[in-house]
């Protein structure tokens, strides 16, 4: 509804404006720093999102006058089209473009802990641009120079989540001119560079800089942090820097050093809180700055970052929100002595217990007032689901669970009871939620005041604690000796399997973004004693239960009866957690005792074309109490596979013929009917037989099954001496699958392999391989098949004699250079004397 009036030149023939969004997303330093350099919010973005007709403007020669229509908040950019469609240009940068604001009008929730966590909502009127509700991620909220976590959004009202305070410093950067000397009066300058936030003042940058507009030299540094002291007493600081560097705190210089010399000084400084700048200016070569310090007598150490703030506690900071890309505009009330402190909050002589907040601009108030603070440390390590008591200054009025939430690593945990210990400390008792083992982020929230504080005198500047990784004994402790077949391992803190069946896991927790990498949770399998051979895999995981899967392995060489010893292997679960490993064993039984034997093999010789073909065999198991008698025509207690290599063929429909529970075992005979077609080999029979309970693994017959193969003809028996001869064998028992089948040319001093070109059960055809040897003379080379993966080589009584006689030869090419991005002609010269291509 807004009007709007463009002034330029040669409009008289314009026939429609065209409203062009300029910023489709924000980028540059908006969300990874500050919102202190304008042009790194714009982007080029041609998109129209309106037009209006010439009939609903104003118009003149030199100016157009047209009213706004309904579209979103955010940045824009007019283009004007004439009648043939030309368009506009602008005549300096930023001509033409202009905003359309929400205006944000009231808040709520604008006081709370210094660690964050507390909603913070803002309202528009609902005759203003709205939110952007289609794509949340629009709308940047700022608390000063502090990002706000936008959670809720609607047209009229959005909620934000506000990060901690603590734990980082205001650092602003700015390019010098280069050959600038001395020390500038860095304390005084303003529009930085580059502004954002650090984790100390504790940087070597080495032979670089800041990065992005600064250059590695010549540039000034400043940080800002606010530090509460504990007490009224001695404090000793110790500055190193290249090149130059000062310190100041509450606007007072205290310390100035220069390389290579490192400066301290000593003085007494009041209880509270306190503003520290340091300063610092790099000329060239290397650059760094580090402030340390000591309390009283004590050692010179780091300084305790974790409890500095970029901003003063108790004070009021400016909200700054953009939609779309534009700033709002505010209409905030003005309110007089908000009571910030209240009857359960601690006393502090550093933050005034009422603020006034001066309109029309929106504010936000971090508080030590409104901050809970637990009073005991958390667990160092979490071994199981158990709950365990935390008890701190929780502020809250009510003492009701519906108060409290708490998260590891963003997943919700339970409140099971709150308790008052006494009224000042009262005891939430917490039941953590199942996580993979490792160091995680935890939020212990208040409703009305955010996130928990961890203990004063704690060394770590958020909580958090330690899952360690917990695995117990198999469900079962046993299986067959040859494997194949699967057990659940219980525990805790394994890591669970996602959906594409990978074990691995991600921090959740915005806190730890910055060490996503280090924090991925990897977990692995590897035995811990001799390897029989056996490979495990993890199946399926959750975060209290693995099942694994123990390979099948066959040795012919190895005999055993069912009172054979059993073997024993041990396992190791592992689980990467930050660079070190947490490990947990747990140890199974190879067994006899449940391992199936063949008391008789079915028939030692089958025709590839088995379709309707049935075997019979007859098995037993000394595990007999897994067991109950079937009557015949029953489905087996068995399934039965037959394997080639890595291919397996299941025998299927297996039916019991007859079966019964003996003193001291089970015994059965089955029947099964064979696959349709099985490729030519020799096949090792697998039985894995079920129990009542589980799976108790598999056996395998001392005899194999052989399917043999039989070839009838060749389609030619010679070729060149350069290969290529498309050669076709037919007959019965080839693998389908080209890949699996094998063709060798060979004699007892030579042996070349042909290429596979296609597979059916009766037919192969095969690209004779190039024989060198065969351009001094006719070379005979007998033909051997490998029918299939895992078979071994047949003779097929076929020869084929490679010929010089028959094979054509170059004399020439032409050209014999070309263009590399092809399409060159080349003609290939044949000896016309010797034999000719055949145009195929």
């Amino acid at each position: 509804g807004q009007e709007v009036t463009i002034s330029g030149e040669r409009f008289g023939q314009v026939v429609e404006v065209q409203l062009r969004e300029r910023t489709s997303h924000m980028g540059g330093t908006m969300h990874s720093e500050m919102h202190t350099d304008t042009n790194s919010r714009s982007s080029t973005s041609s998109d129209v999102w309106a037009t209006i007709p010439i009939t609903f403007l104003e118009r003149s020669r030199n100016s157009i006058t047209f009213t706004v229509p309904q579209v979103s908040a955010g940045q824009y950019t007019v283009t004007l089209r004439k009648f043939n469609n030309e368009l506009s240009i602008a005549s300096s940068v930023g001509a033409g473009d202009f905003e359309l604001p929400v205006v944000v009008s009231s808040t709520t929730g604008f006081i709370g802990s210094r660690e964050g966590g507390n909603p913070l909502i803002l309202t528009t009127p609902d005759s203003s641009f709205g939110f952007n509700v289609t794509h949340p991620e629009q709308n940047a909220l700022f608390i000063s120079t502090l990002p706000c976590e936008v959670v809720d959004v609607s047209s009229h009202q959005l909620t934000c989540l506000p990060g901690p305070m603590s734990g980082r410093v205001l650092a602003e950067y700015w390019q010098l001119t280069s050959g600038t000397s001395g020390f500038p009066a860095i304390e005084t300058f303003s529009s930085p560079d580059i502004a954002r936030l650090e984790d100390s003042v504790d940087i070597n940058w080495g032979g670089g800089g800041p990065g992005g507009p600064v250059d590695s030299d010549f540039f000034a540094s400043r940080f800002t942090f606010y530090l509460q002291l504990p007490a009224t007493q001695e404090y000793t600081f110790e500055l190193d820097c290249d090149d130059r560097c000062a310190v100041f705190v509450n606007g007072i210089l205290i310390l100035g050093a220069d390389y290579p010399n490192t400066k301290t000084v000593t003085s007494i400084f009041p209880e509270g809180q306190h503003q520290f700048v340091v300063t610092h200016v790099e000329h060239a070569g290397a650059a760094k700055i580090q402030l340390r310090w000591a309390i009283g007598a004590s050692s010179i150490q780091d300084m305790p970052w974790h409890r500095v703030t970029p901003v003063r506690s108790g004070e009021p900071m400016a909200i700054s929100v953009y939609v779309n890309g534009a700033e709002a505009r505010q209409g905030c009330p003005s309110l007089q002595s908000v009571q910030v402190k209240l009857p359960a909050s601690p006393d502090n002589a550093w933050e005034a217990e009422t603020v006034d907040l001066p309109g029309p601009t929106c504010s936000y108030i971090y508080s030590a007032y409104r901050t809970p603070e637990l009073t005991v440390p958390l667990p160092d390590i979490i071994s199981s689901a158990s709950p365990f008591e935390v008890t701190g200054l929780f502020l809250a009025e009510s003492m009701s669970a519906m108060d409290y939430e708490f998260r590891v690593d963003g997943v919700l945990g339970s409140i099971d009871s709150t308790v008052h210990g006494n009224s000042t400390y009262p005891t939430l008792m917490l039941t953590p939620p199942p996580l993979p083992a490792g160091k995680w982020p935890v939020t212990i929230s208040v409703a009305g005041f955010g996130y928990a504080a961890p203990v004063q005198q704690d060394t770590q500047s958020r909580l958090d604690v330690r899952y360690s990784l917990t695995v117990g004994n198999p469900v079962k402790p046993a299986g067959s000796f040859w494997g194949g077949f699967e057990v659940e391992v219980p525990g805790w803190g394994f890591v669970p399997s996602d959906s594409d069946g990978s074990d691995e896991y991600e921090h959740d927790s915005d806190e730890y973004e910055h060490d996503s990498d280090e924090y991925e949770q990897v977990m692995s399998l590897e035995v811990t004693t001799s390897n029989p051979g056996f490979e495990a895999t993890v199946v399926s995981a959750t975060d209290s239960l693995l099942t694994v899967r123990f390979s099948r392995i066959v040795d012919h060489d190895t005999v055993i009866a069912q009172d054979s010893s059993s073997r024993t292997v041990g396992w190791r679960v592992k689980v990467d957690n930050t660079g070190s490993w947490d490990a947990g064993q747990f140890q199974l039984e190879f067994d006899p005792t449940y391992t199936p034997f063949f008391t008789s093999s079915p028939s030692s010789l089958v025709s590839p074309d088995t379709s309707g073909t049935s075997i019979e065999l007859s098995w037993n198991v000394k595990a007999r109490t897994e067991f109950e008698a079937l009557p015949a025509g029953a489905p087996s207690n068995a399934s039965i596979e037959l394997q080639s290599g890595p291919n397996l063929y299941p025998c299927t429909a297996a039916t019991v013929l007859s079966s019964a529970v003996e003193a001291d075992q089970y015994t059965e005979s089955t029947t099964c009917l064979l696959p349709d077609y099985m490729p030519a080999s020799e096949y090792t029979v697998w039985l894995t037989a079920t129990g009542t309970s589980y799976t108790l693994g598999s056996g395998f017959a001392g005899d194999k099954l052989a399917v043999p193969i039989t070839i009838t003809n060749i389609s030619h028996t010679t070729s060149s001496a350069a290969g290529g001869l498309t050669i076709t064998l037919g007959g019965l028992g080839f693998s389908t699958n080209a890949s699996d089948v094998v063709v060798t040319f060979s004699n007892s001093a030579l042996s070349y392999q042909g290429f596979v070109m296609s597979a059916s059960a009766t037919s192969i055809s095969v690209r004779t391989p190039r024989v060198p040897e065969a351009l001094e003379g006719p070379t005979v080379l007998d033909v051997f098949v490998t029918p299939s993966h895992g078979a071994t080589p047949q003779p097929t009584g076929f020869a084929v004699t490679f010929d010089t006689g028959i094979t054509p030869r170059v004399l020439s090419v032409s050209p014999n250079r070309g263009s590399t991005a092809g399409g060159t002609t080349i003609t290939v010269s044949i000896d016309p004397d010797g034999p000719q291509l055949d145009g195929s």
